[in-house]
């Protein structure tokens, strides 16, 4: 009995001793980048993709579809978690799935970076546009998005938050959907 509990104790400790996102290794000079989110009265989640191969992905590119195939969703990065190198950009792609049978209505607030001094040499080019976007029943809502970090930021780790919003529909009156992105 006491084996068959060791056993058990080493694969769950070898299942738990797997690489981590937030313990990813990183090449010298790299910036950990982690973005996350908090939802308020948003019913599903948004998660961070790398582009399809072989798919056209274009930034603020936004649309849906009923499965990733159609779209440039690619592999998942997971917890959020990826290395940049200061002076280089990065595309992905946010996505999310709407199982609830009805359009959800959302908009991003303006992100929130820390270190706060991570802020000088450092471009993302997101969701808080001033945009309610909309994921329509059933399907995969995606955009793409580019960071770009600067040489001169010396930031080691650098920390994005947004606050997701949920809006109903008296909520939305007033506000346009699907409007044209903003240049650049």
């Amino acid at each position: 009995m006491n084996a068959l509990r060791l056993a058990l104790l080493a694969m769950l400790f070898a299942a738990c001793d797997r690489v981590k996102p937030a313990e990813m290794s990183l090449t010298s000079g790299d910036t950990r980048v982690t973005i996350s989110w908090k939802y308020q009265n948003f019913p599903t989640e948004l998660t961070i993709h790398e582009i399809r191969p072989g798919k056209k992905a274009e930034l603020w590119q936004t649309g849906s579809g009923r499965d990733t195939t159609t779209t440039p969703v690619g592999e998942e990065i997971k917890g959020g978690v990826f290395a940049i190198q200061p002076g280089k950009e990065k595309n992905f792609v946010l996505a999310a799935r709407n199982t609830t049978g009805r359009p959800i209505y959302f908009f991003a607030a303006p992100h929130h970076l820390e270190p706060a001094h991570a802020g000088l040499g450092f471009q993302f080019k997101c969701l808080c546009v001033n945009h309610l976007f909309k994921i329509k029943p059933g399907e995969i809502w995606y955009r793409v998005v580019r960071l770009r970090i600067t040489r001169e930021n010396r930031a080691a780790t650098i920390d994005i938050s947004h606050d997701i919003v949920g809006v109903d529909k008296k909520g939305r009156e007033g506000y346009l959907v699907d409007a044209p992105e903003p240049e650049g």
